[in-house]
């Protein structure tokens, strides 16, 4: 009786949400003379739950809503007629959008590397999460980085301090738009938050994968370019410097570390009695808990470590995740440095460096390794160690599963619906041999 009642409520909803479409357009003089809008009117947001649809079933109602009638106030104005004929070919504004966190933001720096390299006198503005900040400010080949928090949960993980009033919206969309970028580079996918701010800058060109949201046609001045999944992170956002005439082969990652964490991370191994001795970084957090490897393996493999290579462990994490610390103490025979929380990105990124061993899962963390080469063990579940992974000699990467189709990693607000199967069949003993591996490897280099 209810599955046959399904498909008319589902009617009835796509009805109703089409019908307040239709009155807001009315209300907001909004004309309704695209396929798009004349889909939205007849069947509401059935297209996009078709296209997002792990993205309905996890962000709020109206948080979706906010952003479709965003887009569509901004686009409903007539084009500018832009005349930047006086500005130099060598010179463009430009703008990068990357929302998410903190390893997305490392895996910006060889595009705007390469940017800046190609075009020395250009404005290269980038537009974060407030979250991200921090690390933006560090790139030296920005001209300035601006800040926008969504509202999409996925973006802020309930940072929603920042978060804007519909007001604040309008005039945040407004100064983007009198900053008169001749491009904007939409490197993460373009979801709803970054079209809303897309349309509202009316720029020369944006450059940007294909969205659900228009059915994957061009979306107004867009240069529609692949999003290559398959490919190293680092390497598909650099390869969208070839629509802006910028061919970027290096890829690699880069982190700036100032002269004031270098002593500070000195005086952290100082406090712990680690000076003069060596260590390994052990970091057991990661931004979705389905990338977790249990606590308890953790303290096994920090025991061993300490057993049969006389290396001092150093737990280290963000302020929330100091109890996973805690608890992985609690289980260990030995004492470890419990860091997590009580070092900043710079000061972390120092002790990784310096480190004779990293290991940990898909996390900020796992990507300071990665840039500084360290050798590393790396703990891969549901996502794809291809697009995210180290590379190279340094890195071990351990993986027991190809795929999970019911998985949504980049959702902190999902549940592992497998209980972390894919990370338990990750055993002590196959990262132990990891650890051995890599150790030897470092000893026989040195000795040479």
């Amino acid at each position: 009786m209810l599955s046959s009642l399904r498909p008319f409520a589902r009617g009835l909803r796509d009805r109703l949400e089409g019908r307040f479409f239709r009155l807001w357009c009315l209300v907001c003089r909004i004309p309704i003379d695209n396929p798009r809008r004349r889909l939205l009117c007849r069947h509401g947001l059935r297209h996009l739950r078709e296209g997002y649809w792990s993205l309905f079933v996890l962000e709020k109602y109206w948080v979706l809503w906010r952003y479709v009638l965003l887009i569509e106030m901004f686009a409903a104005r007539p084009p500018q007629a832009l005349d930047f004929s006086s500005r130099p070919v060598s010179a463009p504004r430009i703008l990068f959008i990357r929302l998410g966190h903190f390893g997305d933001l490392l895996h910006l720096v060889p595009l705007v590397r390469g940017m800046r390299q190609s075009f020395p006198d250009a404005t290269l503005d980038v537009l974060v999460g407030a979250w991200g900040k921090e690390i933006a400010e560090r790139i030296p080949d920005l001209n300035k980085v601006l800040t926008y928090s969504p509202h999409f949960y996925h973006l802020n993980r309930g940072q929603t301090s920042k978060c804007l009033s519909w007001r604040q919206e309008w005039d945040c969309r407004k100064s983007l738009a009198q900053r008169e970028y001749d491009y904007v580079v939409s490197t993460q996918g373009a979801g709803l938050a970054d079209l809303s701010l897309i349309q509202a800058m009316d720029c020369v060109q944006w450059i940007g994968p294909p969205t659900a949201y228009n059915r994957d046609q061009a979306f107004g001045r867009q240069v529609v370019a692949p999003l290559e999944k398959n490919l190293y992170e680092a390497t598909r956002v650099a390869r969208l410097g070839h629509w802006l005439d910028c061919e970027i082969t290096d890829d690699r990652l880069e982190y700036w570390i100032t002269a004031e964490e270098e002593s500070e991370a000195q005086s952290v191994l100082d406090q712990w009695g680690t000076t003069g001795s060596e260590w390994v970084v052990l970091c057991p957090a990661a931004g979705w808990p389905g990338k977790q490897w249990p606590l308890d393996r953790f303290a096994e493999i920090a025991d061993r470590l300490i057993d049969q290579t006389g290396l001092r462990v150093l737990l280290c994490g963000a302020p929330h995740e100091r109890p996973m610390g805690e608890a992985i103490a609690s289980r260990m025979t030995h004492e470890p440095a419990n860091l997590m929380g009580a070092t900043s990105w710079g000061v972390l990124a120092a002790l990784i460096r310096d480190a004779k061993l990293f290991v940990g899962g898909d996390s900020g963390p796992m990507h300071l390794a990665e840039v500084y080469e360290t050798p590393c063990v790396c703990l891969f579940g549901p996502t794809r160690p291809e697009q995210w992974g180290p590379r190279g000699r340094h890195a071990r990467i351990i993986r027991k599963v190809s795929s999970c189709p019911d998985c949504w990693p980049w959702h902190p607000g999902r549940d592992c619906v497998h209980d972390r199967e894919c990370m338990k069949a990750i055993s002590v003993e196959d990262v132990w041999l990891a650890c051995e591996k890599l150790l030897a490897s470092k000893r026989r280099e040195a000795s040479r």
